[in-house]
């Protein structure tokens, strides 16, 4: 949950969305998933993909949403069909603007994520 906040408060700049700042943990989750690597840290901290840097502050409102996110996750990976994903699960790469994330299912190009999921969270 550390390295996601971690890499939440490196990624989402001045985004105040909660649902954008939670898109976030569910890429690199989506990538566990198509085991680009074994474990969270794995896939966290490979080179050049997410903006994960040790010394950042653990902020606890990027905790908390980082541990309902896994929450969801596991409920997921025990079989439960509706765990309020807010990012489907063939979405693994992301651009920013320092407002907004933008979120695809290809590497390059194609269409951004358009929010279309109900979101659990008020922002």
């Amino acid at each position: 949950a550390e390295i996601i906040a971690k890499i939440m408060y490196s990624e989402c700049g001045a985004i105040q969305s909660d649902t954008e700042k939670a898109c976030i943990a569910w890429v690199v989750l989506n990538r566990v998933d198509a085991k680009y690597g074994d474990t969270i840290a794995a896939v966290a901290t490979a080179a050049s993909q997410f903006g994960y840097i040790a010394t950042v502050p653990v902020r606890d409102d990027l905790l908390k949403l980082s541990y309902d996110v896994l929450g969801r996750w596991a409920k997921e990976r025990a079989g439960e069909t509706d765990v309020s994903r807010v990012l489907p699960k063939d979405y693994f790469w992301y651009s920013g603007d320092g407002a907004h994330n933008y979120f695809r299912n290809v590497y390059a190009g194609g269409e951004s994520w358009n929010y279309s999921l109900v979101s659990p969270y008020k922002n």
